[in-house]
C-alpha cells in the first residue's frame, strides 16, 4: 500500500518538535511544538529554510544532513544544542527521514527533534564526577595523569618547558586528630580555593591524594615556577581558615621538577617533586624545595641569574619605609627583582636567592643592587628628596673583601660628586639578617669593619625571627631593627605577640635605636604598632615596592 502523509492528522498528535520540507530545503509544515522552539507562530515557519531559523553553523549542519539524505536515502540521526525562548540552553537528537510522497514521487524530509537535555546533563555530571574531587572540586589523579601525558606530549614536540610542583599540607593528621575530620575537610577546601585564585588559567591543579595536591604549570621553567610556588606557601602561612568556632593557620611543603631540566618522563618528574617534597618536609616543613646540586635544576636557576646579570634584568626595585606617626617617607629598601618578558613583571627574590646562596651568586646579586641604589641615591639627592636607602647584604657579599671597597670606592665618588650631599652624612643603610652571622659575632663586626669606618649605619633584619642574638647589639654599631615580619602579622590577634613587639621596642628605645615593623597590610595593624612606640613601618599598605623601567638591551 503506497505511504500517504496526512500532515494534520499527524503533526497535531506529536508533542515532539517535527516538522517536514521539500528537497529544496523550505518547511511545507510543522507543529506547535517546533514553531516554538523559534519564538514564532506555526504560519511564520512554514516556508523558511534552515538558514532563516537556525545560527548559521546550525544551519550548515541541517543543511548536509539534507543532502546525504537526498544522495543516500533511508534516515539520519545528530546531536545539536539550541537556545529556546527565555534563552534556556537546550539539546536535541534531530532524526530524519526522506519520504516519496505519492502519486507525484515528491522528496519529502520529516525531521524529529528529541530533548536530550536531561541525558546530557547526566552524562556531564557523571564525567565530571569521575574526573574530579568531589570535596574540592579539583581534578582528580586520574585526570591529572591524563593532563600531564598531553603536556609532556606537547613538550616533547615542541621543546615547550613545564614544571610540577607537589605540595603537602603540614601536620595535617594532628589537624584531623585535634578538630576532627570535617574540621580536616574544611582546610582542605579552602586550600583549592586560593590554589585556584593563584594559578593561571594555563596551569592546571589536581588533588593528588589525601593532603597532597600537584599543580602543573604550562610553558614554565624553574626559576618562574620556585617563585609561583613561595607566594603559595605565603599566602597560606598569612591565611587564617575558619574551621567552625575558631581560626586556624597553617602551612605546607613543597616540592619543584622541572621538565626537561629535572627529568625527561613523566614518572620521573613525578620522582623528582616527590623526593624535593621529602627535603622538604625534612628540613623543618613551611618551604619549597627544587632539586639539589645532584640534578640539574638548581644550575638552570644559575644560568638564569647569570643571564639576568648579563642583559640588566637584575634590577632594584624600592619599597617605602614610612614613618608609622607621620606616614612620611623616611626611607626605601631595595630589593632585587629579575624583569621577564616585554612587559617587565618582577620574579620577587624569593624565587631565585635560595639558589643563588647554594651556587655562590649572592655576592654578585648583592653588589649590582648596591651600586644602583648608590646611583639612586646621587639621583635623588640632587632632586631634592632626603631619606634612607636600606640595602641587604649577604655574608656572601661580606666574603669578597674586593667587592666591599669597590663599594666604598663607588660611595665616596658619588658623594664627592654630590655637591647638595654634607660629606660626613653616609644615607646608605646596610642590612643584615642575624641568621647569615649567627653564633660569629666576631667575624660578623671583622668583615663590616670597613664598611662602619667609612660610615654606613647598620640595621638588623628579621629581627625576633627565632635567631636573636642580643650580642649583636652589644657589639656592633646597630641604628635600626626591623621586626620580623610575621610577628608583625599576628600582633593584632595575639597579646602575646604584642608584648614581645613592645619588649623590643622599650629595649631599642633605650639603645636610642629605630625600630621599623616589616610586612604590614592594613591600617589597624599600622594602628596598634603606633600605639607600641614602634618608629617606622615597611609593607603593602605604603606602597609595593616599585622599580625604574630599563630598556631591553640590543
Amino acid at each position: 500500500m503506497p505511504f500517504t502523509l496526512d500532515p494534520g492528522q499527524l503533526l497535531d498528535a506529536i508533542p515532539t518538535p517535527v516538522y517536514y520540507k521539500d528537497a529544496e530545503g523550505s518547511i511545507l509544515d510543522c507543529n506547535e511544538a517546533y514553531a516554538r522552539l523559534f519564538r514564532r507562530q506555526r504560519e511564520e515557519v512554514i516556508g523558511r529554510s534552515a538558514h532563516e531559523l537556525y545560527p548559521a553553523p546550525l544551519a550548515e549542519l541541517h543543511e548536509e544532513a539534507d543532502r546525504r539524505l537526498l544522495k543516500q536515502g533511508g534516515h539520519v540521526q545528530y546531536e545539536v544544542s539550541m537556545e529556546i525562548a527565555g534563552g534556556e540552553l537546550r539539546h536535541f537528537l534531530v532524526h530524519k527521514h526522506l519520504y516519496h510522497h505519492q502519486p507525484a514521487g515528491e522528496a519529502l524530509i520529516v525531521g524529529t527533534l528529541f530533548d536530550i537535555t536531561q541525558q546530557k546533563e547526566i552524562e556531564r555530571r557523571l564525567a565530571y564526577e569521575a574526573s574530579h574531587d568531589q570535596l574540592t572540586g579539583l581534578i582528580n589523579r586520574h585526570q591529572m595523569q591524563q593532563e600531564l601525558e598531553r603536556i609532556h606530549a606537547r613538550g616533547l614536540r615542541y621543546g615547550e618547558p613545564y614544571t610540577l610542583v607537589l605540595v603537602d599540607l603540614d601536620h595535617f593528621k594532628i589537624i584531623n586528630d585535634n578538630y576532627g575530620h570535617q574540621a580536616g575537610d574544611r582546610i582542605l577546601v579552602a586550600f583549592a580555593r586560593i590554589a585556584r585564585q593563584l594559578v593561571r588559567e594555563t596551569d592546571t591543579v589536581a588533588r593528588w591524594g589525601g593532603e597532597e595536591f600537584l599543580f602543573l604549570l604550562e610553558n614554565t621553567d624553574a626559576l618562574h615556577a620556585t617563585g609561583f610556588a613561595e607566594r603559595l606557601r605565603a599566602r597560606i602561612e598569612a591565611t587564617p581558615i575558619d574551621i567552625g568556632e575558631q581560626e586556624v593557620h597553617i602551612t605546607i611543603s613543597g616540592g619543584v621538577a622541572s621538565f626537561p631540566e629535572d627529568a625527561d618522563s613523566v614518572s620521573d618528574l613525578l620522582t623528582v617533586a616527590d623526593n624535593t617534597l621529602f627535603e622538604a618536609k625534612r628540613g623543618g616543613r613551611n618551604r619549597i624545595v627544587f632539586p639539589t646540586k645532584d640534578s640539574s635544576g638548581i644550575f638552570t636557576i644559575g644560568t638564569q641569574l647569570n643571564r639576568a646579570l648579563e642583559q640588566g634584568r637584575l634590577v632594584p626595585a624600592y619599597q617605602p619605609i614610612v614613618d608609622l606617626a607621620t606616614r612620611e617617607i623616611m626611607a626605601e629598601e631595595a630589593l632585587a627583582r629579575i624583569r621577564t618578558g616585554e612587559d617587565q613583571t618582577l620574579l620577587d627574590a624569593e624565587t631565585f636567592i635560595q639558589a643563588a646562596n647554594d651556587l655562590q651568586l649572592a655576592h654578585r646579586i648583592d653588589h649590582h643592587i648596591i651600586s644602583n641604589t648608590l646611583d639612586r641615591c646621587v639621583t635623588q639627592q640632587r632632586a631634592g628628596v632626603r631619606r634612607k636607602y636600606f640595602v641587604n647584604m649577604s655574608a656572601d657579599l661580606l666574603r669578597h673583601p674586593e667587592l666591599t671597597r669597590a663599594i666604598i670606592e663607588q660611595a665616596s665618588r658619588a658623594w664627592n660628586d654630590c655637591e647638595v650631599l654634607p660629606l660626613d652624612e653616609r644615607p646608605v643603610v646596610i642590612e643584615i639578617t642575624e641568621r647569615e652571622f649567627l653564633g660569629n659575632v666576631e667575624a660578623a663586626t671583622e668583615i663590616l669593619r670597613p664598611l662602619i669606618d667609612f660610615g654606613l649605619e647598620i640595621a638588623i633584619d628579621d629581627f625576633g625571627s627565632g635567631y636573636s642574638s642580643f650580642q649583636y647589639l652589644a657589639d656592633l654599631p646597630v641604628s635600626y631593627l626591623k621586626i620580623e615580619g610575621s610577628l608583625i602579622q599576628r600582633c593584632r590577634h595575639e597579646p602575646k605577640v604584642q608584648r614581645i613587639i613592645r619588649a623590643i621596642q622599650d629595649i631599642a628605645t633605650d639603645l636610642d635605636l629605630i625600630t621599623i615593623a616589616e610586612h604590614i597590610e592594613d591600617e589597624a595593624t599600622a594602628d596598634l604598632l603606633t600605639e607600641l612606640g614602634i618608629d617606622w613601618g615597611q609593607g603593602y599598605l605604603f606602597g609595593r615596592a616599585t622599580f625604574d623601567p630599563i630598556p631591553d638591551p640590543d
